[in-house]
């Protein structure tokens, strides 16, 4: 894994087709300087990670906003994402410190991105792949077969957080899954870990006939299709 050191230099990068430009690039880099300094700081200060949005490290997510930025999250253990903006062409850069001890000093950042696909462009990055998919498709079956069940015996879909269906929604937890919650008329909501990217998937069912027919989409992973076939970005059901 290759490391990135409180910086990047983004000069002599070429454009290429379909990728997130380089202006974009050079603006997120941008907005990740202070925040490493303040996590720096904070771990040298107090020999521990800064909590998630602790303000006194960052500020507001859209604070960072931007032509190309639209909001930069800190999550624990010192991991922070910077969002692009959907004129940037989307997707997510993620730092987390190359040493889990906050008292390793200077802090080396590794830099990587699950859905920015030319991330390699940018030095000291490389794309992580988007992992999720198997997990979420295998939690998800038991709780659509639940759900098929429900609509057999009561003819009507269950109702929002049903324990009969799902009966804790942090239950489902695991490496790539934060929680997955019922909505009304059957849906599943999907929350990944910010160590999976974070983002949400939404699985949808319909009953046009006899058997039931899943539509799964998400509001803020533009590139879910490489993780889930027939998965797509719909940014309107934000």
């Amino acid at each position: 894994m290759r490391t990135i050191v409180l910086g990047a230099v983004l000069s002599a990068v070429s454009v290429q087709a379909g990728a997130t430009p380089p202006a974009a690039l050079a603006e997120a880099v941008a907005a990740t300087g202070g925040v490493k300094t303040g996590i720096a700081e904070y771990a040298l200060t107090w020999g521990k990670w800064p909590a998630a949005a602790d303000p006194d490290v960052v500020g507001a997510p859209k604070s960072y906003a931007g032509a190309n930025v639209a909001r930069l999250d800190l999550y624990d253990n010192a991991v922070f994402e910077v969002t692009l903006s959907p004129a940037a062409g989307g997707g997510h850069i993620r730092m987390r410190p190359e040493n889990p001890d906050p008292s390793h000093q200077p802090i080396s950042w590794i830099c990587e991105s699950p859905d920015v696909a030319d991330i390699d462009r940018l030095p000291g990055c490389n794309r992580a792949a988007m992992a999720f998919g198997p997990e979420v498709l295998a939690i998800a079956a038991g709780l659509k077969t639940a759900i098929a069940e429900h609509r057999m015996n009561y003819a009507a879909w269950p109702a929002a957080a049903d324990p009969r269906i799902v009966e804790s929604p942090t239950r489902y937890a695991g490496t790539h899954v934060a929680r997955i919650d019922l909505a009304a008329h059957g849906v599943l909501r999907v929350t990944l870990q910010p160590s999976a990217g974070g983002g949400h998937l939404v699985l949808t069912p319909d009953a046009p006939g006899s058997s039931i027919v899943w539509t799964c989409t998400s509001p803020d992973i533009v590139k879910v299709a490489s993780a889930i076939d027939d998965c797509t970005y719909a940014p309107h059901l934000r």
